[in-house]
């Protein structure tokens, strides 16, 4: 990854995105972050912010982790996808 690594946060709670946002400063200090909660959001920031890795929260009232996993397939394949939450149910997917 790059020196300064872009890190798009796919979350709906502020709280947790700070979480999240202080978790990777630790192991990556130089990242510039980017938080959203929507799919065009997601869509727009996947063009313009063009992240080094996605972070995303698995459940969502608007947008869910399994969504936007989705459309990073199709639009950002080769961009690595990390699926992260407090709760999920430990069947698999």
């Amino acid at each position: 990854m790059p020196e300064q690594t872009k890190v798009l946060i796919v979350e709906d709670l502020p709280t947790d995105a700070l979480l999240v946002e202080h978790e990777v400063r630790e192991v990556l200090p130089e990242s510039t972050f980017l938080v959203v909660d929507t799919a065009p959001d997601f869509l727009a920031a996947l063009d313009s912010f063009q992240p080094d890795v996605i972070l995303s929260d698995y459940s969502m009232p608007e947008f869910d982790g399994l969504s936007a996993l989705k459309l990073a397939q199709e639009h950002v394949p080769d961009t690595p996808f990390l699926v992260i939450t407090g709760s999920i149910n430990e069947k698999p997917l």
